[in-house]
């Protein structure tokens, strides 16, 4: 619980990505219902230099998209590997999928208005998309209806023997 509280004051640091999503999967689990399974299957990753406050934000956003996704029983699996000179940190959900015409417009942040009621979509994933970008990486998703979705943010190696973060 410490390493959680301490986040808001964490700003930029050394960031072992496995514990932080060990600690995000702690700190929501219990928002998911008991027929969702949630597995970690993390391999060992070199450290990573960014905010864990921040970081921590988009796992979560991804493992609440994935729940949501999950009508009444399914999986999640979250997997971490480090490949093409990048840290994958991978989320993968059993749910309903989404249509191949909406993926190009995830990351783009809309309102709506419906029974007179006034909401927002894509908000999750557009902050998620940006808090990622300033840590120079990226978020790909795959999906196919009805099969499950996967989310991937792929965060760099170290870059001339360091590892860089943009500050927005």
């Amino acid at each position: 619980m410490k390493r959680l509280t301490n986040l808001s004051r964490a700003g930029v640091q050394l960031v072992d990505l496995n514990q932080l999503w060990h600690d995000t999967v702690t700190l929501i689990q219990a928002e998911f219902g008991e027929d969702l399974k949630l597995e970690l299957a993390l391999s060992p990753l070199p450290d990573f230099k960014g905010n864990p406050q921040q970081l921590s934000t988009v796992f979560t956003s991804l493992l609440r998209n994935a729940a949501a996704a999950i009508d009444s029983s399914g999986s999640i699996v979250v997997t971490s590997s480090v490949g093409g000179g990048e840290r994958i940190l991978e989320v993968r959900d059993t749910g309903i999928g989404i249509a191949a015409d909406r993926i190009p417009h995830l990351f783009n942040p809309s309102f709506q208005v419906a029974e007179n009621r006034f909401g927002t979509t894509n908000w999750g994933l557009f902050v998620a998309q940006s808090i990622v970008a300033n840590h120079r990486g990226r978020i790909e998703i795959e999906s196919q209806e009805g099969k499950g979705t996967a989310a991937r943010i792929c965060l760099p190696q170290a870059v001339s023997g360091r590892d860089t973060w943009t500050k927005s």
